[in-house]
C-alpha cells in the first residue's frame, strides 16, 4: 500500500513538474499575449542584419524558446541563446537574449560590453566617468548617447548592448525567469526609442555604402524572416490545461496498473 502511495506522489510530483515547466510557462506567456512562440530559429534577425551584428560573426549560436513581439516600429524577440566554440559540443555561455529589427528609422552603430579588470582600451568620450569604469564602447569618435541612454545604463545590471543600422541586440549574461521577460522587453523598447534616428538621418556614409536593400524591401524581408516555418501555438488555454490534466492522470492510472499487476503477480 505505501508503495503504491509513494508512486502515486512521484507521479503527481512529475505531472506538475511538467505543467511548470519554463516551455510550457512560455507558450501560456505567448497566448496570453498573442505572441509567437518557436521551439527553436536559425536565425533570430534577417541574413543582412545578422551579417552586421559583431556578436553573432563572432561565435556560433543557437536560438531556442523564441517569443515574438511585432512592435509598430520593430519586431522584437527573445530567447535562450547557447553559444558554441567551433569544435565543441557543449556551450560556453547562455543567457536570456534580446533582439530587435527595426521597420523604420535607423540606428547608430556602437558596440558597449563589460570592462575586465586587465582591460586597457581607453575611455570614448561618450561614456560618463561612473560608466567608463564599468563599460568599454566601441565606436566612432563623435558618437554620443541620449541622456536617456545613459539613465538606462546606470540603472541597469552589467550588459551587452549592440546596435548596427537597423538592428538591436542586448542581454545581461545570465538566463533570467520568465517573470522577468517583459521587464526586459520593456528595456529594449526605451533603448530603440532613444537610440532610433529617422530615415533621413542616416548614420554613417559607411552604412549607407554597404546597405544594398530600401527600407520597404528590409521590411519585407522581415516580415517573412519572422514567419518561421513552425506554426504558432493557438490553442485555448483551458484546451491545454486540459490536455496535460487528462496526459497526466492517463500516466498516474497507468502507473497504478502496473504497480497493482507486479504487487499481485510478482511479488509473492
Amino acid at each position: 500500500m505505501w508503495g503504491i502511495l509513494l508512486v502515486v506522489l512521484l507521479c503527481i510530483g512529475v505531472t506538475v513538474a511538467f505543467c511548470t515547466s519554463r516551455s510550457v510557462r512560455l507558450k501560456q506567456m505567448a497566448r496570453t499575449l498573442h505572441l509567437r512562440y518557436d521551439a527553436t530559429v536559425e536565425d533570430l534577425l534577417t541574413p543582412l542584419a545578422c551579417q552586421k551584428i559583431y556578436l553573432f560573426t563572432r561565435a556560433l549560436h543557437k536560438f531556442k524558446q523564441v517569443l515574438t513581439w511585432r512592435e509598430p516600429t520593430a519586431f522584437i524577440r527573445l530567447c535562450e541563446a547557447y553559444t558554441f566554440t567551433p569544435g565543441q559540443r557543449l556551450p560556453t555561455q547562455h543567457f536570456t537574449l534580446a533582439a530587435a529589427e527595426l521597420t523604420g528609422g535607423n540606428m547608430p552603430s556602437f558596440i558597449l560590453q563589460p570592462r575586465t579588470s586587465a582591460d586597457t582600451t581607453a575611455t570614448h568620450p561618450a561614456l560618463p566617468a561612473e560608466l567608463a569604469t564599468r563599460f568599454t564602447l566601441s565606436a566612432p569618435d563623435h558618437f554620443q548617447f541620449p541622456a536617456e541612454v545613459i539613465g538606462l545604463l546606470k540603472a541597469t545590471p552589467i550588459c551587452y548592448l549592440e546596435a548596427a543600422e537597423y538592428a538591436l541586440v542586448y542581454h545581461t549574461y545570465q538566463t533570467l525567469p520568465v517573470q522577468q521577460l517583459q521587464p526586459m522587453r520593456f528595456r529594449v523598447q526605451q533603448f530603440i526609442r532613444a537610440l532610433t534616428l529617422p530615415s533621413s538621418q542616416p548614420t554613417t556614409a559607411t552604412f549607407r555604402a554597404a546597405s544594398t536593400l530600401s527600407l520597404a524591401e528590409l521590411q519585407a524581408e522581415s516580415l517573412l524572416k519572422m514567419q518561421s516555418p513552425s506554426r504558432p501555438v493557438n490553442a485555448s488555454p483551458n484546451t491545454l490545461r486540459f490536455v496535460y490534466l487528462a496526459f497526466g492522470l492517463a500516466f498516474v492510472f497507468g502507473v497504478l496498473f502496473v504497480a497493482q499487476y507486479v504487487l499481485r503477480h510478482l511479488v509473492h
